[in-house]
């Protein structure tokens, strides 16, 4: 006796005896073929060092999807679509992130700078429009894009569209605020 409530046995998860007649020869046929595929993948890699690797790609587009959230990514879809006018020119940061706040109601709840940029990062690596965040002949020493505006130093926000990008035209570096915002 056990002290189980219940019995259990291979017939209750696969539906018959593995080690009886009822088991078919065509079943037995595929877990010898498994067995000896798990065997040769492992005398393949017993001699290396190092690990095997998962698919990175997958991994990395959960993990940007999550980063990013549905909420930012339906936003972000809007306000840098192609006819959005906000692809390939100068933005401010802090007005792109306000603008984000009041679309997702995040007014007065704890939203850092930080994490819209965490998630702004993510959504250039998804995206199919866009190529970069911020070229690196825009940026400054510390990686950022500043410009003075009314006196006071603001952060910039550059997204470079792939069609930018592939039909070669320059990086658009003048500043003319205000832009326009979809919300």
């Amino acid at each position: 006796e056990n002290d189980y409530i219940e019995d259990r046995s291979i017939r209750d998860d696969f539906g018959r005896n593995l080690l009886t007649e009822d088991y078919p020869e065509s079943d037995w046929n595929r877990d010898i073929n498994f067995f000896m595929q798990c065997c040769r993948f492992y005398l393949k890699v017993a001699g290396t060092s190092g690990k095997i690797l998962p698919p990175l790609g997958n991994i990395l587009q959960r993990k940007h999807k999550a980063d990013m959230g549905e909420n930012f990514e339906d936003w972000a879809a809007t306000f840098f679509a192609e006819e959005s006018g906000n692809l390939d020119c100068l933005l401010v940061r802090r007005l792109a992130f306000e603008n984000y706040v009041r679309f997702a109601g995040n007014v007065g709840h704890q939203y850092s700078m930080k994490r819209f940029v965490k998630q702004l990062k993510a959504f250039v690596a998804l995206s199919q429009e866009v190529y970069m965040l911020n070229p690196p002949e825009l940026c400054n020493s510390q990686g950022r894009i500043s410009r003075r505006i009314d006196g006071k130093m603001e952060d910039i926000i550059y997204l470079r569209s792939k069609k930018a990008h592939e039909e070669e035209e320059p990086v658009n570096d003048s500043f003319d605020p205000p832009y326009r915002l979809p919300y």
